[in-house]
């Protein structure tokens, strides 16, 4: 029944079998088992570590973060206004931002369209630069918009508080450059489809 099995080691003896290249094979392969089933379990302690560490580093981030919110959950009235003109200024210089990106996408070449979009939209000082140099911008719309972005740097981050001045300032500024609807230059009402809704 098992001659098959023993018909390659006939006429051999201990230490030549032993010796023969198929053991060699099955205890080198026995051992690579053996180290990758190890290796196996040290990645999956590892992960479990890792997986620990990260879950305790959010948990204490969610408790700074929830004693921090209950802090300031008793505002004083003063805290409320200031924040009031933070978001105040805040939307502002939103606005400004759009009519920023308006007066950049309203470039009819590619290239230079292109060039527009390629510019950082972290520090809006920078597309204002390129967009004077080009001439996009200039007087005292540049002048406003420069020193706008300049001044918001200081209280972006909400640290410094927004005067009733300031805030406004920008707001003044924001309705000064509103982003107005470019109409077609080749309005063909009579051509336009109506929509069934």
């Amino acid at each position: 029944m098992w001659d098959w099995f023993f018909e390659p080691f006939a006429g051999k003896t201990w230490w030549d079998i032993l010796n023969s290249s198929i053991v060699a094979t099955l205890l080198s392969a026995a051992v690579g088992i053996l180290v990758a089933g190890r290796v196996r379990q040290v990645a999956e302690q590892t992960q479990e570590a890792t997986t620990a560490a990260r879950q305790a580093t959010e948990r204490a981030a969610d408790d700074a973060e929830a004693e921090a919110a209950d802090a300031a959950a008793a505002p004083q009235a003063e805290q409320v206004e200031a924040k009031a003109r933070f978001h105040a200024a805040a939307n502002a210089i939103r606005a400004l931002k759009d009519y920023v990106d308006a007066r950049a996408s309203r470039v009819t070449d590619g290239r230079v369209r292109r060039k527009y979009d390629n510019v950082q939209r972290r520090d809006y000082r920078e597309i204002i630069g390129v967009l004077a140099a080009d001439g996009g911008l200039v007087g005292q719309e540049l002048k406003d918009l420069q020193d706008a972005f300049e001044r918001w740097r200081s209280f972006r981050n909400g640290r410094q508080h927004v005067s009733e001045r300031v805030m406004s300032e920008y707001e003044a500024l924001a309705e000064k450059y509103k982003v107005t609807p470019k109409r077609p230059s080749r309005w063909r009402p009579e051509r336009a489809r109506q929509i069934n809704w």
